[in-house]
């Protein structure tokens, strides 16, 4: 059996992680409970839903739980439940573009002019909004 140098394996770990993580999917629910970040397709507050206590740099391929619809540009409405940190939401993959913040424990019903558009967003820190 051959040797492997230290190089070569930390490589062969990095090029396997990034398989890895590279398709991990964000785990969406279908009920915003206390901890989570809630996307509503429909406003305010309509169903479907899309809640999760992690962010997500890409809605791309994500849908409403238990629908075929799209979640990328279909957000009408927003509600954070995290107890501690704000949630940033962008309308722009990679946290890019305009951006709406949250504090925690805060939901907005009427989007303006960001309706329809989100495809990010980040949980960010308590005090960044």
């Amino acid at each position: 059996m051959r040797s492997t140098s230290r190089a070569t394996r930390a490589t062969l770990l990095c090029l396997f992680l990034v398989g890895v993580l590279s398709g991990t999917a964000l785990a969406w629910d279908s009920v915003c409970n206390s901890g989570e970040m809630c996307n509503f397709s429909n406003g305010p507050f309509v169903s479907p839903i899309a809640a999760s206590s992690s962010g997500d740099n890409n809605y791309s391929g994500d849908v409403f739980p238990g629908t075929q619809q799209t979640l990328n540009d279909s957000v009408s409405s927003i509600r954070n439940l995290k107890t501690n940190r704000d949630v940033v939401w962008y309308v722009d993959a990679g946290y890019r573009g305009a951006l709406r913040c949250l504090d925690a424990g805060y939901q907005l019903g009427n989007l303006g002019s960001l309706n329809d558009k989100f495809s990010s967003h980040l949980i960010a820190a308590n005090d960044t909004c």
